[in-house]
């Protein structure tokens, strides 16, 4: 069983990325506004906005670990009040658009207390690190975030990727 703090950790990592299933009428194609969104979500986590994150998750959100939009969002909230600074990285994997209205999006990131604005810095910091592997749908024209996968990564399977 994971630590309370590295499963809080994971979770607010993954509310960040929630925000990339955001708007759908933002200009471009699907992978376009993925990667928008990723950037927008980064600070949106940062700014501890839980009102758009309640927006872009799935009323059916249901995860391995059994917890629904409810749970999740209680995990995400229970992060916030207990971290005062939070500071993400990021780095997209793979976009996989499956059909029109369905993708899955499989990205790195990794929280810390302290900005980072290279790998340099997250090298560094020795953050924790966490693949993610994320299933969104469009509801109403909107994509939603309906199903996520995580778990802590080595630093390792960052850098050698093909």
């Amino acid at each position: 069983m994971l630590h309370p703090g590295i499963y809080l950790t994971a979770v607010i990592t993954l509310f960040t990325l929630f925000y990339l299933t955001g708007c759908s009428d933002k200009p471009g194609s699907a992978e376009q506004q993925i990667r928008q969104f990723i950037t927008l979500g980064e600070q949106s986590a940062e700014q501890r906005k839980m009102s758009v994150l309640k927006e872009l998750v799935s009323d059916n959100y249901r995860d391995e670990r059994n917890l629904d939009r409810k749970g999740i969002l209680r995990l995400a909230q229970a992060y916030f009040m207990g971290h005062q600074n939070i500071h993400l990285f990021t780095h997209i994997k793979d976009i996989h658009i499956t059909k029109p209205d369905q993708a899955h999006v499989t990205v790195f990131a990794a929280m810390t207390g302290t900005a980072v604005d290279s790998m340099d810095a997250f090298i560094s910091l020795r953050a924790r690190l966490y693949l993610f592997e994320l299933s969104l749908s469009k509801e109403d024209d909107e994509w939603k975030l309906n199903q996520a996968r995580w778990r802590r990564a080595q630093i390792n399977e960052m850098l050698n990727e093909p």
